[in-house]
């Protein structure tokens, strides 16, 4: 065997020796995907008669983690923050375990244990020197009041009639984005007037990781399962398209509005996200859901109208969603 032909030998058994190590590095200390023994509850969705005509063509079945909705409260810290911004506040209302209300003329501070949300309003604000207003802006107030170093991505703002402006951010996990049902989805905002704080909407429910992993739907898969009558969706209009000369006359608490929501039909699907949807402190997981924009129609005194809405679906292989057995 000549010098030249050891070499390359030696070159290969060395790069096939590295490769084994890497390979075997990698089989220790990344842990296996652990996916559920038992099926898990869908409690992010209920389910809706109403169909979604489903057309993406990219949706890919990926895994996602299943995060855990602590039970965990936050009452001494709410009381810590009404004693360290506006000590006058006296306690004026208090639901033992649901709800606490502090108050003082025009100053305010709710924990609603139901959401697990603190909101609050200070006419003198908070001052607060930051230049630029950003999710750290967020993760700074969390940080220097309740002691937590969450996550957070903004998602928009925009000036109040009063002219004050308000920030709207949600909670991440990791790359996750966690939503809610509210108006502008967010789990969070903070107002400000000038350079203050003057009042905000707090999530403050703990999320775990309980190192379980879901196997999600792809394109395919989802068109099988989504307009099934027991399957997890919920399908949220939008009427702010909607010229508001015509549905001025329409009371959004009377049974005329709920018998406007019931002709929402023929909604047909455009983009897609996955997110996770937090309804309330009730719900014992967080399982990752998809979020599609929609374009539905709406019948007003026998004419039709075309409105966007946004649709939540079960994003999780059926056979691990006890809904779904």
């Amino acid at each position: 065997m000549n010098k030249k032909t050891k070499t390359i030998l030696i070159i290969s058994f060395s790069l096939l020796f590295v490769g084994v190590c890497v390979g075997v590095y990698f089989l220790l200390t990344i842990p296996p995907k652990t996916y559920p023994k038992d099926p898990i509850e869908q409690t992010s969705l209920y389910t809706t008669s109403q169909e979604i005509n489903f057309y993406s063509e990219d949706l890919e079945s990926k895994d996602y983690p299943l995060y855990g909705v602590s039970s965990e409260v936050m009452l001494k810290e709410v009381e810590a923050f009404v004693s360290t911004i506006a000590p006058q506040l006296k306690k004026i209302s208090n639901d033992e375990g649901a709800y606490y209300e502090w108050g003082f003329k025009e100053d305010s501070v709710t924990y609603n244990l139901t959401q697990n949300a603190l909101m609050f309003s200070f006419a003198n604000g908070i001052p607060w020197d930051e230049a630029d207003i950003s999710a750290y802006t967020f993760k700074n107030f969390m940080r220097k009041f309740f002691a937590q170093d969450w996550e957070y991505k903004l998602s928009q703002n925009e000036i109040m009639p009063n002219g004050k402006e308000i920030y709207y951010a949600n909670r991440t996990i990791g790359e996750n984005k966690i939503e809610t049902n509210e108006y502008r989805l967010e789990t969070d905002y903070l107002i400000f007037q000038g350079s203050k704080i003057v009042g905000g909407k707090l999530l403050l429910t703990h999320f775990t990781d309980t190192g379980i992993t879901l196997p999600l739907l792809g394109a395919k898969d989802l068109k099988k399962y989504i307009n099934l009558d027991n399957y997890p969706k919920e399908i949220y209009p939008n009427f702010s398209s909607i010229d508001a000369n015509v549905l001025n006359e329409i009371d959004y608490l009377s049974d005329e509005f709920e018998s406007l929501i019931n002709t929402l039909n023929n909604c047909s699907s455009g983009s897609v996200e996955t997110v996770y949807l937090y309804k309330n402190f009730k719900q014992e997981s967080l399982t990752p859901v998809y979020k599609i924009d929609l374009q539905c129609e709406i019948t007003y005194k026998e004419t039709k109208y075309t409105i966007p809405a946004t649709g939540y679906v079960n994003a999780v292989d059926p056979k691990y969603i006890s809904a779904l057995k």
